[in-house]
């Protein structure tokens, strides 16, 4: 999803946004990992939690002007779709497999 054209561009309006808002992340996940590493930290704990509202309203801000969110729901059922057919095959000896490890281990 992350190689499509249309996220690729959704992505640099939401980057574009929240640099407005005067952050800097490359994509949505790095913004939750930061927040992460705010916690813990003797005596931090008020201060990222503020930081952390602050930030998770400006990301949200962004996701839905720039459609972020919508898109990537889209192109994430496209590809599952698109992968679903793809590997059909793969995915039904998959489940074969798993069915006669649990016949196997039921008669253990």
């Amino acid at each position: 999803m992350e190689a499509d054209p249309r996220y690729r561009a959704t992505l640099a309006k939401w980057q574009a946004c929240l640099r407005g808002k005067g952050y800097h992340y490359e994509r949505p996940d790095k913004a939750s990992k930061a927040m992460s590493k705010l916690y813990g930290k003797p005596g931090t704990d008020t201060r990222a939690r503020a930081t952390e509202i602050r930030t998770a309203v400006a990301d949200i801000e962004c996701r839905r002007a720039t459609g972020l969110v919508r898109l990537a729901r889209q192109l994430d059922q496209k590809y599952q779709a698109k992968t679903r057919t793809e590997r059909a095959t793969e995915m039904a000896a998959y489940r074969d497999l798993q069915a006669d490890a649990v016949n196997r281990a039921t008669g253990l």
